[in-house]
């Protein structure tokens, strides 16, 4: 019995995310090797998640949080006192909701 001829099917091309360009590269939004050795100087310095000591955990901290959400580029971008240590589950849920309440047009 002879088999069916196989289809053309194109894969289709991966659709660049529409946010992705008006987000900027991560060195347009500021974190530059400069950053890069502030945050890993903090980290060592704060080596524990903020939030999940608040909760009564011990977490390891992966990232720093800018507290204002501005980034490296805003007006407190470089001062310790915006910062705080975070692990990637924390920073990962403050970023989404940052992002949520930017979306709806709400202050974060």
């Amino acid at each position: 019995m002879p088999s069916r001829p196989k289809q053309y099917r194109p894969n289709p091309k991966p659709q660049p995310r529409p946010t992705s360009a008006a987000r900027g590269t991560r060195h347009e939004r500021g974190y530059t090797a400069r950053w890069s050795k502030v945050s890993k100087l903090y980290l060592q310095q704060h080596p524990t998640c903020v939030l999940c000591a608040e909760r009564g955990r011990i977490e390891a901290a992966t990232c720093v949080d800018h507290i204002d959400g501005l980034g490296p580029l805003g007006p407190r971008g470089y001062d310790e006192t915006n910062f705080r240590s975070l692990c990637t589950s924390c920073h990962n849920s403050r970023s989404a909701r940052d992002r949520h309440a930017k979306n709806r047009g709400a202050s974060p």
